[in-house]
């Protein structure tokens, strides 16, 4: 039986394909697995793809990062066996989409097709070495094809009056924003101490980002854009620089480092040498609200040292039906945001541990 799968990087949004035959395939981090994805978020036996009834059907193996469906626009954790269609969108982990094209017929001219018995020929049959990186004799897309955060490219052969359809760019990406506190003012009171804050605070969030890398990353003086294909990382993220910033503040005799972080969930374009799209205007002005922003006062709203998200950045985990553990959203009221048409709920992240 002929099976063709798809398989979207979604980093970079490269994409692999491979035609393949038999009637049950794996798939994993473990060079055992008929296909193989070499990626810590793929478990070693991550799920397993079989032909039963006339029909392909997708298992999960007891993975630890899950194998979803896409239904209504939203992934579902699948349990049990998944029927497939031609129609069908699974992602595996946080990290690659699998789609694929069903031929019934089979097909015994092994020479057009990889089969199950290369793989007891070729310790790493094709397919394998395609996924894992390394040159195959699979379709796929030239190397240097530019990933979803490069795609515009260079625009100057094109006639630029004309409007270029962007929903091919759009992309749904968790925004994290991080900005310190009263820069300004302390580089004007005292520019020694504010350019070593400064430096110290750049010095703890590399520790954290080096661990987590961005897709996209700009600096903007006192801070930086984040972002991140995954929520669960962006929240991570937050937590891990605010808890080393608190670490730093409680232990050191210098002034502290005062800052204010920013979490939403939306979408964004590629500019190929940047980012579109007003859901990072909308993260900048949640990271600078005000209490006066709210129509009804909050009290108790924090000016600095925070973390404050949207409500479309805590539906996402509400949606997955996995709320982060130790960690409390507390609704901060609906802000009128500046430069934003319509009121916003705004929530603080509260760290338990």
């Amino acid at each position: 039986m002929k099976l063709t799968l798809y398989l979207t990087d979604v980093q970079t949004g490269k994409k692999d394909s491979v035609t393949l035959q038999g009637n049950t395939f794996t798939i994993g981090r473990s060079v055992e697995s008929d296909i193989v994805i070499d990626n810590s978020n793929i478990s070693r036996k991550h799920a397993i793809l079989q032909f039963k009834k006339n029909s392909w059907f997708i298992e999960d193996c007891g993975s630890s990062n899950g194998t979803y469906i896409k239904v209504d626009g939203k992934f579902e954790k699948i349990s049990g066996k998944q029927k497939l269609t031609e129609s069908t969108t699974i992602r595996l982990s946080n990290c690659k989409i699998l789609s694929i094209a069903i031929d019934a017929t089979v097909d015994t001219n092994n020479d057009q097709l990889i089969s199950k018995q290369l793989k007891n020929d070729d310790p790493q049959p094709p397919w394998k070495k395609i996924l894992l990186g390394l040159k195959g004799s699979l379709s796929k897309e030239p190397d240097n094809k530019p990933s979803f955060y490069d795609k515009m490219g260079d625009d100057s052969s094109q006639d630029l009056s004309m409007m270029i359809p962007i929903d091919s760019l759009k992309k749904m990406v968790a925004i994290i924003v991080l900005d310190q506190c009263d820069s300004s003012g302390l580089a004007n009171s005292n520019e020694q101490v504010a350019y070593h804050l400064k430096k110290r605070m750049k010095e703890l969030t590399n520790k954290v980002l080096d661990k987590h890398k961005c897709q996209y990353y700009e600096g903007t003086g006192d801070g930086f854009l984040g972002v991140y294909d995954d929520p669960t990382e962006a929240l991570q993220v937050a937590k891990k620089i605010t808890k080393l910033i608190n670490k730093r503040n409680d232990s050191s005799k210098n002034p502290d480092i005062h800052f204010r972080l920013a979490l939403h969930y939306g979408e964004v374009y590629s500019l190929g040498t940047g980012l579109h799209g007003n859901d990072l205007n909308i993260t900048f002005r949640i990271e600078g609200a005000t209490s006066d922003m709210f129509p009804v006062q909050k009290h108790n709203f924090p000016k600095k040292d925070r973390t404050l998200c949207s409500e479309n950045f805590l539906n996402y985990f509400k949606h997955q039906e996995q709320m982060p553990s130790k960690i409390n959203f507390k609704y901060c009221g609906s802000a009128n945001l500046k430069g934003i048409s319509n009121p916003m709920n705004i929530y603080q992240v509260i760290y338990q541990d």
